[in-house]
């Protein structure tokens, strides 16, 4: 017989942050006493500390359930099978970034598409315990917000270790039956039984295939209530990889009976194939040029055939410097960089498979503007892209450009260099003619 088991998902909100309920308020099954996994054993950290995050609450009719789960591309993001099974998208809200449950209510959560769980879940043994929350429009990853790298490459008969560094996260409960956490917490636990290897007092119910166990030898730390499809994080050379989700278990920190997590290396071809994730790291993209707009630096490129728009992460580098920024389109803005000074643009594209090749623009002049010959443009303009007000303008290239007056006359393709003039302010302005 499979030990009982508490659901993971098993905190219950009243309100936002209210009294915890058994876990037969969300469905747990026959035998088990409470849904388990909040952290135990955690400390407060802010949403940037693990910025693949997502808060979730599942609305069952009769209160609010709590999850978590990891954003693994910018439109997919990986939960507990338990967490969405006998639910639509309807009845499901999830936020990305967020530090603090009560605050995150308040805003408007992100568009849910459709949700699939794993076909092969079993309420009664917790077997498949994955689902995907699939999102109507990508994420934006500009800010804090990042993905998760899955475990690609990693060999699940003997990956992770007996002994692996990890985390856990989430606003679970803090001890069995207690309230969950308005802060998101974290703890660090390890690997305690490697592939193959029993897990505490489990028995034959513990499923080296589909789980990993982990927590703390006198399982002073652990998941809990609420904490149901967090990420358990193990570091390989250096990149956080998304190894477990935390699944189920009896009670909360207690040694004989350690956290279990589903597997993710078992799960990868599944994720694959209902994410959409690319097969492959993306290749080096081509055409990379950059432009100047409103007094940014717009660099744009062509991707790879066969790259997935939805999965894949552009990130654009300039130097010197190391200015960058992030999409997942095909061209980004990079501001605050010296006008007239030369620079390249490196774009490289990352996934869940890790990242491909760069590819690297020839020398650049940074621009304020950029016009066509024979046109001419607003002194008065120039200063407002310079933020100077009342400008006045002299040009240092007349073969290129000249001033009359309140315009600047673009005579011949190049590099129109002027010194811009106004409200005590004095600032270089280039404008590349084309």
């Amino acid at each position: 017989m499979r030990v009982a088991r508490v659901l993971v998902a098993g905190c219950v909100i009243a309100g936002l942050i209210g009294t915890v309920v058994p876990a037969a308020a969300v469905a747990a099954p026959m035998g088990a006493a409470w849904a388990r996994p909040a952290v135990v054993g955690g400390t407060p950290i802010n949403a940037s500390d693990s910025p693949w995050q997502a808060l979730i609450l599942i609305d069952r009719g009769d209160g609010q359930s709590l999850c978590s789960g990891s954003l693994i591309t910018p439109t997919a993001i990986v939960t507990a099978g338990h967490c969405m099974a006998g639910v639509g998208p309807g009845s499901v809200k999830a936020w990305i970034g967020e530090s603090r449950i009560t605050p995150a209510t308040k805003k408007t959560g992100l568009p849910i598409a459709g949700i699939t769980v794993h076909p092969g879940y079993r309420p009664d043994t917790f077997a498949n315990d994955i689902a995907l929350i699939t999102l109507a429009k990508p994420v934006d990853i500009t800010g804090d917000v990042r993905l998760i790298a899955l475990p690609f490459g990693q060999d699940g008969a003997a990956w992770p270790a007996a002994g692996t560094p990890a985390t856990i996260s989430g606003w679970g409960a803090t001890a069995t039956g207690g309230q969950s956490s308005d802060q998101l917490l974290l703890a660090a636990v390890q690997v305690l039984a490697g592939p193959g290897a029993p897990c505490g007092q489990y028995g034959a119910g513990f499923d080296p295939t589909m789980l990993i166990c982990g927590g703390m030898p006198d399982g002073s730390r652990d998941t809990c209530q609420g904490d149901s499809g967090g990420p358990f994080v193990v570091d390989a050379a250096g990149v956080p990889v998304l190894a477990g989700l935390t699944s189920s278990g009896s009670d909360c920190a207690v040694a004989a009976f350690p956290g279990e997590y589903t597997r993710m290396t078992t799960f990868l071809p599944w994720i694959q194939q209902s994410a959409d994730v690319a097969s492959a790291p993306p290749g080096a993209p081509s055409d990379v040029t950059a432009s100047a707009r409103a007094g940014r630096m717009v660099v744009a490129w062509t991707p790879p055939a066969g790259t997935g728009a939805g999965s894949t992460v552009w990130t654009v580098t300039a130097q010197p410097g190391g200015a960058t920024c992030r999409t997942t389109g095909r061209s980004c803005a990079i501001s605050g960089l010296r006008a007239g000074s030369s620079a390249t643009f490196s774009v490289q594209g990352s996934g869940p498979l890790g990242a491909g090749p760069a590819a690297t623009s020839a020398p650049i002049v940074v621009a304020t503007t950029q016009a066509r010959r024979g046109t001419a443009v607003s002194v008065r303009a120039l200063g407002s892209l310079l933020r100077i007000g009342s400008a006045r303008a002299v040009s240092r290239t007349p073969a290129v450009c000249t001033v009359a007056g309140k315009r600047v006359v673009l005579r011949q393709a190049g590099t129109c260099r002027l010194v811009v003039a106004g409200g005590g302010k004095r600032r270089a302005a280039v404008i590349t003619v084309t």
